[in-house]
C-alpha cells in the first residue's frame, strides 16, 4: 500500500517544498552536493575511520550513494509509470538525476582538492565525474531522457557497492578472508550481469529511440564499447590463467580453486561503469 502511494505521489502536481527544491536543477544539485559533502565530513571525524586514507573514506560515502541512487531510481522513477525512453522528465526522475549529479559534483571537487594536495591527479576519476555532470546537464537542459538516465544509473550502481567494499576490506587487511572472496565473487557476477547483458540492451533501446538526447546516445555507445573490451579482455586472460596456472606477471597463483577463485580474480580487475574501476585496477 505504501509503495502504491509513493508511486502515485511521485507524479502528483502538488509537490512538497523539499521535493520542489530537489527537483529543480540548480537547487537540487546544490542541496545534494552539500549533503554528500557533510556526510564526508562526518566520516572524516568519526573515530571508527581515524587513520583511514582519503580513498577509503570517499568509498564509504560512495557506498551510501550507490544504495541511495538505486533506491530513489526504483521508488521515484520505476514505480511511477512505465519508463519512456527519451520522454519528458517526471519530477521523481529530476530528483534522482539531481541527487546523482550532486554526488558527482561533490566527488569531482573532492578529488581535485585531493589531487592538488598530493600533487597527483586521478584523471580517469576526474574525466568520469565531469562526463557524468555533462550527461546530467543534458537531461536538465532538455527536460527529457530522465528515464534513460535513471535506469542507466541503476544499472551502473548495481556492482559498485561490492567493488568499493573490496577496497575497504583490502585496506583493513582482510583481503584474503572468506568475506573478501565472497564479495569478489558477487562483484564478478554483478559485473557479468551489467556489462554484457543489461548495458547493451539499454544502449540499443536508447539508440533506437529518436527522442533520446544525442549526448546520451553517444555516452551509451562509448560506455558499452569500453566496458565490453575490458570485460572480455580480463575474462579471457583470467580464464586462461585458471586453466594453465599463474599469469606471467610475477604474482603467485591463488591457492583457491574453482569458480569462486576465478570470480574473485575477474571481479578485482574488470573496469566498473562508475569510472572508479581504473583506480581499483591500479591499486591491486
Amino acid at each position: 500500500m505504501a509503495g502504491t502511494q509513493a508511486a502515485a505521489s511521485c507524479l502528483g502536481p502538488n509537490l512538497g517544498i523539499t521535493a520542489q527544491w530537489m527537483a529543480a536543477p540548480i537547487s537540487g544539485v546544490c542541496v545534494s552536493a552539500t549533503i554528500w559533502s557533510l556526510l564526508f565530513g562526518i566520516v572524516q571525524v568519526l573515530p571508527i575511520f581515524k587513520g583511514r586514507t582519503f580513498g577509503y573514506k570517499t568509498r564509504v560515502v560512495a557506498i551510501f550513494h550507490a544504495f541511495t541512487t538505486m533506491t530513489l531510481a526504483y521508488r521515484l522513477s520505476f514505480m511511477c509509470r512505465p519508463l519512456e525512453i527519451g520522454g519528458i522528465n517526471t519530477p521523481g526522475q529530476d530528483i534522482v538525476v539531481n541527487v546523482a549529479g550532486g554526488f558527482f559534483l561533490y566527488d569531482l571537487i573532492s578529488w581535485i582538492i585531493y589531487g592538488y594536495v598530493i600533487a597527483k591527479y586521478d584523471w580517469m576519476q576526474l574525466f568520469h565525474h565531469a562526463s557524468c555532470l555533462v550527461g546530467s546537464w543534458a537531461c536538465w537542459s532538455s527536460g527529457r531522457s530522465g528515464a534513460d538516465v535513471t535506469f542507466a544509473l541503476f544499472v551502473a550502481e548495481l556492482a559498485n557497492p561490492f567493488m568499493y567494499l573490496r577496497y575497504l576490506l583490502r585496506e583493513v587487511g582482510w583481503k584474503d578472508t572468506t568475506l573478501a572472496r565472497t564479495n569478489q565473487a558477487i562483484f564478478a557476477l554483478a559485473m557479468t550481469l551489467t556489462i554484457p547483458i543489461l548495458a547493451p540492451i539499454l544502449a540499443c533501446v536508447i539508440l533506437m529511440e529518436p527522442k533520446s538526447h544525442p549526448l546520451h546516445q553517444a555516452a551509451a555507445v562509448g560506455l558499452v564499447v569500453v566496458n565490453m573490451m575490458w570485460f572480455f579482455k580480463f575474462m579471457t586472460k583470467y580464464w586462461a590463467a585458471a586453466q594453465t596456472g599463474p599469469l606471467k606477471t610475477g604474482r603467485k597463483a591463488s591457492p583457491r580453486k574453482g569458480s569462486a577463485a576465478l570470480g574473485g580474480e575477474i571481479g578485482g580487475l574488470i573496469m566498473s561503469p562508475s569510472g572508479a574501476g581504473a583506480s581499483e585496477l591500479k591499486e591491486d
